[in-house]
């Protein structure tokens, strides 16, 4: 679908129909919808594709978004590296990225770094984030759980972030999506007594978007 005019009357418009979690699938604490905006480049085993805003049922809500193309110049007049430079690098996350043709972001190398690390520290891989092949099972114990987590805050408030650093550079092109929300109740009683008085409960399980 190719949206010429960008406003209100002319964007994307879904209803969703949002059924509560059986009980059947495990426990849950929330349940509605999530929206990620992301390049069709995007694998899904890149982190973007675990990012977004939540959508609650029983709220219409509006989404504006704003792409902005980010495009710096390569050393000496910065930090970053261009394609050229990437693909000569001697790093073993950006030659997966070669091998799986995969879109290189340092965003999405920080994630592979950091399951690497996972793998050496806690021995297991966390299932909700990109992976490579590092032989070890899923983190699936509260003890594995708990590593976890610890890593998690040891890798961005230590030295093992700016390690990664040297593996994953920081690309000179890029694109990022800034999202701006409002919400509205929806359906409104008054709809729904229009269309039918049995439908009182369906506001637990409808969202707009």
């Amino acid at each position: 679908m190719c949206i010429i005019l960008g406003s209100f009357s002319f964007g994307l418009q879904l209803e969703l129909f949002m059924p509560k979690p059986s009980s059947a699938y495990g426990f849950s604490e929330e349940y509605g919808a999530k929206l990620t905006v992301h390049t069709r480049s995007v694998s899904k085993a890149s982190p973007k594709s675990f990012d977004g805003i939540l959508l609650s049922t029983g709220f219409r809500t509006n989404v504006a978004v704003q792409r902005t193309f980010i495009a710096k110049q390569p050393a000496p007049y910065s930090d970053c590296l261009d394609d050229a430079g990437i693909t000569a690098l001697n790093s073993v996350f950006t030659a997966f990225f070669r091998q799986h043709a995969l879109p290189y972001t340092q965003e999405d190398c920080f994630s592979y770094c950091f399951q690497r690390r996972l793998a050496e520290t806690c021995h297991c891989y966390m299932l909700l984030l990109p992976r490579m092949q590092f032989g070890q099972p899923p983190c699936a114990n509260f003890s594995q759980m708990l590593c976890f987590y610890q890593l998690l805050v040891q890798f961005y408030q230590s030295e093992v972030v700016r390690n990664c650093s040297a593996e994953c550079p920081l690309e000179c092109e890029s694109v990022a999506y800034t999202l701006s929300t409002s919400f509205a109740r929806y359906p409104s009683e008054t709809y729904l007594m229009s269309q039918s008085p049995s439908l009182q409960n369906l506001r637990q399980t409808l969202l707009l978007l």
